[in-house]
């Protein structure tokens, strides 16, 4: 089995890649074979699901925000917000203070990550809190982003989204007139949007994927010793 993965998984451009001072690559004949790569395939064809607003849990857990409130910033944790946006060059206006207003949601919206979201809030309610532990400025999946939710500006951060959402359940669990207009909304939307997934039937779990990636990365791992 070593032998066949060594065969179709070792990066086929190895050469170029160390010409160019790239120390580290990973390019996979075998992983094209996969049901994982099948499965990515077809579902870039088919397209994924939006995600769902709900206007009513919106204003519930945005009432529930209000209450909680922003953390209360020390002259460290501002001093600091202050230097990661300077070394960034980004605007220096140190860490958020104050509430945002809930918006209603865009027609068309074209940021954001990548999830799969999307299916799951066609069928169950659901929505995101963003917590308040990051510098304004800060850039996603990079080294600023760990460094700005580091040691208290993250501890109060998460402290406060944490009370949010413990707030937001106790309502849906003790007031079922909040409840019950969640429900309302989300069955409403479904009659127009039923849920079907975009995967195909046929389509199979890649449970092939972790030998593959396993074998893969020791691969290359010794390679490169």
């Amino acid at each position: 089995m070593r032998k066949k993965a060594e065969a179709e998984i070792y990066p086929a451009n190895a050469a170029s890649l160390a010409k160019e001072k790239i120390s580290f690559a990973l390019t996979s004949f075998g992983l094209s074979d996969s049901s994982f790569q099948k499965n990515i395939q077809l579902a870039l064809k088919a397209g994924l699901p939006a995600e769902v607003a709900l206007k009513a849990l919106a204003e519930l857990i945005q009432k529930n925000i209000e209450l909680v409130g922003m953390p209360v910033w020390n002259k460290e944790e501002e001093q600091f917000a202050l230097a990661l946006q300077q070394e960034l060059k980004s605007e220096e206006k140190g860490l958020f203070r104050e509430v945002r207003n809930l918006k209603e949601p865009s027609d068309t919206f074209i940021g954001g990550g990548s999830t799969d979201v999307g299916d799951v809030t066609l069928i169950a309610p659901t929505a995101t809190v963003r917590f308040p532990a990051k510098v304004p400025g800060a850039i996603g999946h990079h080294w600023s982003t760990v460094a700005s939710v580091y040691g208290s500006i993250g501890w109060k951060g998460l402290n406060s989204g944490a009370r949010v959402l413990a707030l937001s359940a106790i309502d849906l669990m003790t007031r079922p007139g909040e409840l019950r207009k969640v429900r309302a909304e989300f069955e409403e939307y479904l009659k127009a949007h039923p849920y079907k997934s975009f995967l195909p039937a046929e389509a199979q779990p890649p449970l092939d994927l972790k030998n593959l990636l396993w074998i893969s990365g020791a691969i290359c791992w010794r390679r490169r010793k």
